[in-house]
């Protein structure tokens, strides 16, 4: 996301669209609404690593596809890859089911008109885990503020100014990033929590409830 530099495509270019009637999902072991984000152009939000040849115009790119969970801002899944292929999204949600311990029935999924998300591929991944596929409507946007956010916070926080020597070294980078950004960063939309943080706190509340 070698040869003498590389790219990573971070930032919302494709953007993701809202169908109007979608609710909002929430989050939990029964019911999680998942949004995904590819950005398929390598315009904003990329990172240039030095390799041996300093100066080459020549780079490579990696791509990140990720599966959000709305209702606690936790990035349940993702992929990197140095293509756009169906395969990069559909990896994505698979690692989501598996976060979710396969708990993902009836889960709306929402995506932009991409050509992976019209791939027979993708629609045999939803249909097989039950997930509700959802397609933004051409010229709206209601849904990409959350995306945006947090693809900027990505760059801001990660890519500005870095430069990485390999692949290897760019996904280790971004698993680092990823992982403190579900465990260890807060949101303010969130009461000041991190996204782990407020999973417990739905759990817990859940759980007393039903106790009670």
């Amino acid at each position: 996301m070698l040869p003498a530099a590389t790219g990573i495509n971070a930032a919302a270019g494709g953007t993701v669209q809202e169908a109007g009637h979608a609710a909002h999902g929430m989050c939990g072991p029964s019911l999680t609404r998942l949004l995904r984000c590819v950005r398929p152009y390598p315009r904003q939000g990329e990172a240039r690593q030095a390799g041996s040849g300093a100066g080459s115009r020549d780079c490579t790119w990696l791509y990140l596809a990720t599966v959000i969970d709305i209702c606690s801002r936790r990035v349940v899944g993702w992929s990197i890859g140095d293509h756009m292929r169906t395969s990069l999204v559909t990896d994505a949600i698979e690692m989501a089911v598996a976060a979710r311990g396969g708990q993902v029935n009836g889960v709306v999924f929402h995506t932009d008109r991409g050509a992976q998300y019209n791939a027979t591929a993708f629609a045999d991944v939803c249909r097989r885990h039950g997930i509700r596929r959802s397609m933004g409507r051409v010229g709206t946007s209601y849904d990409n503020a959350l995306a945006a956010s947090f693809f900027q916070s990505l760059k801001r926080e990660l890519l500005h100014g870095r430069r990485w020597t390999s692949k290897a070294h760019t996904r280790l980078e971004l698993f680092r990033w990823l992982s403190y950004y579900n465990r260890r960063r807060r949101h303010s939309a969130l009461g000041y929590l991190t996204p782990a943080e407020f999973e417990q706190q739905l759990i817990t509340t859940r759980t007393l409830s039903l106790a009670a």
